[in-house]
Parts: structure tokens; C-alpha cells; sequence
């Protein structure tokens, strides 16, 4: 292919479609996986690198970052957690928040909404980021200090002071734990109370953590992954290790001019020609591929390779 062929509106256009139907074929199976209870399968507890809770109604696994605080503030060191997470990124990056995440599921469910979509510059998009650095910031300084103390038996206290956020922090202000925790329970524990529901039955701590899920699902219908980009430890995590993943994504120079859509469509904002033709190296990619169909020209693909310090963006 030259500069001078291009492939037509409408072959990108249904590229798209395939790309986004196959992602999202794989994001339900995925979810069906997790929740295989439904199937009879048994509860594994092993940790899965999404954005998980444990306490899912038919969960046979948990998600990575929760099995990470948990363990923590157990009085143990979270090596599998963090093994799962590490091994994963560093092979895949952040696809697994691109193709298997129940949440990254629900926003681009929600990203479909017909509104006008924003596109956050650089800047904007690296500060807003501090709020997944707080959160993992509050989860590594609670699970360490209740999980010394938890280590030398004197952990009762603590616990009743910190109450829910004793256990994992993070779980109990995650949209993705109000959203498939807490509000299936509610609703399966409705048929057991004799009179109807009221409002106050469910507490003040649930309504917080449902008005933190709809403003989340607000701004997603408007900033597309807004969570998986300002609000996500996890994402966090695994977007600096991804930085460095053997499987990542490139540009051909004989074939790219520049035209700019791919970052029209990338749903985490990344501005891929500020990269080297190389290696896009971001670590906001969770190499959906979106970019990779948009492509008229054919100048992207995804390459397996071993990065190297040039490919970089500085």
C-alpha cells in the first residue's frame, strides 16, 4: 500500500463494527467466565486482573486489586495479586482492560449514549490521574498499617475504627463493587423483607456509593473510559508496567500521514502520533485496537517485540 491508496469510508467503517462486535463478544464471555457459578461451577478465589469483587453473587474468582488489598490487610504480602497483575501487563499491557473487564464493559455499554463526546488534552488527562494515585495511595498505607497490625494481633481496634474500610478500602467506594455487589444483593434481598423497602433500609453508605457509580456512569457517557483513565488503581498498575509489555502497538512510516484518525477514536484519548513509529508506548493504550480499524492507510498494527529505551516518549 502507498500514500496514495486509502481504504474507503465504508471498509473502515465495518471494520470498526467487527472490531468493536469481536470486543465485545469477548467482554461477555469473560464475564459469563467470571460468574460461572451460574453454570455450577465452584468458587476458585483465584485472582483475575479486572476490576472485580469478591463478593459477586456467582463470582468464581476475584478481582486482582481487591485479592491485593485483602491479603494486605490480612497481615500477609500479596505476592499472588501482584504476580498475576505484573506477569499479565508485562506480556499484554493493558488489554485485559481493553477485551476482559466487566467495568471497561459497562462504560463502553454507556460510551454508546448519543451525546457529544470530549476529548481531554495531555495535560488534563495526567492531572486528573491523581485520583487513582490517591486511591491506591489510601489502599497500600491502610492495608500496610492494618496488616502489621493484623501480623502482631493487635489489629481489634483499628478495625472498629476504619469499620468496612478495615478490609479492602478501595471495594467500598468502587463503582464496580456497587455495581455487580452490593446493588444485586439488594435487589435479591428484597422478596425477604415482609413490608415494602424503604429508602433508609439501605443506609447512607449505600446511597454515596450509588451517587460515586451514576456521576462515574455520567461522565462516561461523555469522556469515553473516564474511570479505566482517572480513577483506577488497577488501570494504574498495570498502565506503568504496560509501558514496558512485550505485546504493544506501532506505526508504519511508509504508510502513515498524520491524518489523525486514530486518536479520534481511541477511547483513552492517547495522542499515538506524538509517539515514535516504533512503539506507542502509553500508558493510557488498552490496545482495544479501535485506532488499528480507524486506520485508512494501514499504519497500525499490534507488534510483539521487546521495547526499548529509544521507543520511549519523553
Amino acid at each position: 500500500m502507498t500514500l496514495k491508496d486509502k481504504i474507503s469510508p465504508e471498509e473502515v467503517a465495518a471494520r470498526r463494527r467487527r472490531i468493536k462486535t469481536l470486543r465485545l463478544f469477548i467482554q461477555i464471555l469473560i464475564l459469563l467466565i467470571i460468574n460461572a457459578q451460574i453454570f455450577g461451577a465452584a468458587d476458585t478465589g483465584f485472582p483475575a486482573p479486572v476490576l472485580y469483587p469478591a463478593g459477586a453473587p456467582y463470582t468464581v474468582m476475584v478481582g486482582a486489586y481487591y485479592a491485593f488489598e485483602k491479603t494486605m490487610t490480612s497481615g500477609a504480602l500479596p505476592f499472588l495479586a501482584l504476580g498475576v497483575i505484573f506477569l499479565i501487563t508485562v506480556v499484554s499491557g493493558r488489554a485485559f482492560c481493553g477485551w476482559a473487564c466487566p467495568f471497561g464493559l459497562a462504560q463502553d455499554v454507556v460510551g454508546y449514549a448519543p451525546t457529544k463526546k470530549k476529548r481531554p488534552d495531555r495535560i488534563i488527562n495526567k492531572d486528573l490521574q491523581f485520583f487513582a494515585q490517591l486511591f491506591l495511595f489510601i489502599s497500600i498505607i491502610i492495608g500496610l498499617y492494618v496488616g502489621w497490625k493484623t501480623y502482631k494481633g493487635t489489629d481489634a481496634d483499628v478495625r472498629e475504627g476504619l469499620g468496612v474500610f478495615s478490609d479492602a478500602p478501595f471495594a467500598v467506594y468502587s463503582p464496580a463493587a456497587t455495581l455487580f455487589a452490593t446493588i444485586p444483593y439488594m435487589i435479591g434481598w428484597y422478596p425477604d423483607y415482609d413490608d415494602p423497602i424503604a429508602f433508609t433500609d439501605f443506609g447512607i453508605l449505600f446511597w454515596l456509593r450509588l451517587l460515586f457509580l451514576i456521576a462515574i456512569l455520567y461522565t462516561v457517557a461523555y469522556v469515553p473510559r473516564a474511570f479505566c483513565r482517572w480513577f483506577c488503581p488497577l488501570g494504574l498498575i498495570m498502565g506503568e508496567c504496560g509501558k514496558y509489555s512485550l505485546i504493544g502497538l506501532s506505526r508504519n512510516p511508509a504508510r502513515c500521514d498524520k491524518c489523525g484518525d486514530c486518536e479520534k477514536v481511541c477511547p483513552m484519548g492517547v495522542r499515538i502520533l506524538d509517539y515514535p513509529y516504533e512503539r506507542i508506548s502509553d500508558p493510557y493504550c488498552i490496545l482495544c485496537m479501535d485506532c488499528v480499524a480507524a486506520c485508512p492507510k494501514d499504519a497500525l498494527e499490534i507488534t510483539f517485540n521487546i521495547p526499548k529505551k529509544s521507543s520511549e516518549k519523553k
